[in-house]
């Protein structure tokens, strides 16, 4: 039951999303919360290691979903010869 619906809530997310990136991006949000989620339904304690860990892992993901836009402004300044305007 709950696999199922996990399955046709990640197909109907996937539909809505329109780069690969956001997959990916939400993924990594569903991989954090299904984490803390076990953490708190089995009563284990995270480390402030793990917590790290999961926190940097989040936080690379979101610097890796703001590359691009930042990579296109960046190339928005530039003429055809590669010059700053």
């Amino acid at each position: 039951c709950c696999n199922l619906a996990d399955k046709l809530l990640s197909f109907w997310l996937l539909c809505l999303l329109a780069s690969p990136v956001s997959a990916a991006v939400v993924s990594v949000v569903k991989r954090v919360i299904i984490v803390a989620a076990a953490a708190l339904w089995f009563g284990t304690s995270i480390s402030a290691l793990h917590a790290f860990g999961v926190a940097t892992a989040a936080a690379g993901v979101g610097l890796y979903q703001l590359a691009p836009s930042a990579a296109k402004a960046r190339d928005s300044e530039l003429d055809e010869e590669g010059q700053p305007l």
